[in-house]
């Protein structure tokens, strides 16, 4: 992978995945970084984006200026806690579906990890105390902004050659109706006194993901996070398309919503927010046998953009020991040998803020462009 960092004048989108689940780092200019949900690279154990900061020789504790947490889904939390602990200076995002009292109850019944609860829930009970932790001793930065349709989470300006150009984070959802919902779901989840405590199953859906509207110069970005199509116009994506008013312009880098599956699929996103031909980067999700994109997703993909690419392919690889020796040492210290995901890759977009020029993708480990049959 390449370690040189981006020039001052330089943005970059790069994702990272799958591990388990995906993780985002944007540059928007002379040294600042944004980054979002947070996962872990097989065989490391610190957030795929951190550990490439640091492969950058990245300044931690002051250049990442902003963390956004999409959501409590497991696969888009992990090392969440450890992200906010090395970024001293980050301001911290989530969603505002989770202002909820009863969030705070499940947090405090399952958030230390001693009953079999969700490690979404661990990794958010953790993300608060560290807040708590730097509000006890005056720090600054001690309370997580609340993401809701139309806020401005984080701006800035870049100046080059005599010329400002802006920098602002906006976040589109969750919608009203989608916080509602989320704060009767989490009501539910509350075990009863004296009942035993179950897990903590997420949900199904995504309706509280917060999406992201990011402008830098003339440049948009769409960070689809998780969010569904839903039959609800006050819910998913139709609301933001038909309602939002931040989206100023059509974006050219698409982060494809839930991993390109069409749950998340909705016309209108490429019709009305996206600019012709945009650049869409993706990564699988695979959790046992459950794998996203499927065929038919990927191919859809390859029919919308001819820019469009993912970090590895999506399905469980196999990992065998080529060695006869070796394996059989092995097969007899052990009852079996488990087959792991070794797919993993990056897709990295770097572009210069004032003109566009030296636009480029270039793609690490598994990454691959998807292109149609």
């Amino acid at each position: 992978m390449s370690s040189n960092v981006p020039k001052d004048d330089e943005l970059e989108v790069s994702i990272f995945g799958p591990g388990y689940g995906e993780a985002i780092a944007l540059h928007t200019g002379f040294g600042k970084w944004i980054l979002v949900d947070s996962c872990l690279q097989p065989t490391l154990t610190k957030p795929a984006h951190l550990q490439y900061l640091e492969d950058l020789k990245v300044d931690i504790a002051s250049a990442v200026k902003l963390i956004v947490v999409t959501h409590w889904h497991d696969d888009h939390i992990q090392g969440m806690s450890t992200l906010v602990r090395e970024c001293k200076s980050a301001e911290i995002v989530v969603s505002g579906a989770l202002r909820s009292e009863h969030f705070s109850e499940l947090l405090r019944l399952y958030g230390k990890g001693t009953f079999p609860g969700s490690s979404g829930v661990t990794e958010f009970s953790n993300v608060f105390r560290i807040l708590d932790e730097r509000k006890a001793k005056g720090t600054r930065i001690n309370v997580a902004k609340l993401a809701v349709p139309d806020k401005l989470l984080y701006k800035d300006q870049v100046r080059l050659n005599g010329t400002e150009y802006q920098v602002e984070i906006h976040s589109l959802s969750p919608s009203d109706s989608a916080i509602i919902s989320a704060q009767l779901d989490f009501q539910q989840r509350i075990p009863e006194p004296g009942t035993h405590r179950k897990r903590i199953v997420s949900p199904s859906t995504n309706n509280t993901s917060v999406v992201l509207w990011a402008t830098i110069g003339d440049f948009r970005i769409l960070l689809g996070s998780d969010l569904e199509k839903t039959n609800d116009p006050k819910t998913g994506w139709k609301v933001i398309i038909n309602e939002c008013k931040a989206i100023q312009g059509k974006a050219s880098v698409y982060k494809v919503a839930h991993h390109g599956a069409y749950s998340s699929h909705d016309p209108d996103i490429w019709r009305e927010l996206l600019s012709d031909r945009p650049i869409a980067v993706l990564s699988p999700y695979m959790v046992g046998d459950n794998c996203l994109p499927v065929e038919k997703d990927l191919k859809r993909l390859a029919d919308l953009t001819p820019n469009a690419y993912i970090t590895a392919v999506p399905g469980k690889k196999r990992f065998r020991i080529s060695d006869r020796v070796v394996r059989d040492m092995v097969e007899s210290a052990t009852k079996s040998i488990s087959s792991v995901n070794t797919g993993w890759g990056q897709i990295r977009l770097r572009r210069n803020i004032k003109d566009g020029a030296d636009g480029r993708i270039e793609l690490f480990g598994d990454a691959y462009q998807i292109v149609a049959n």
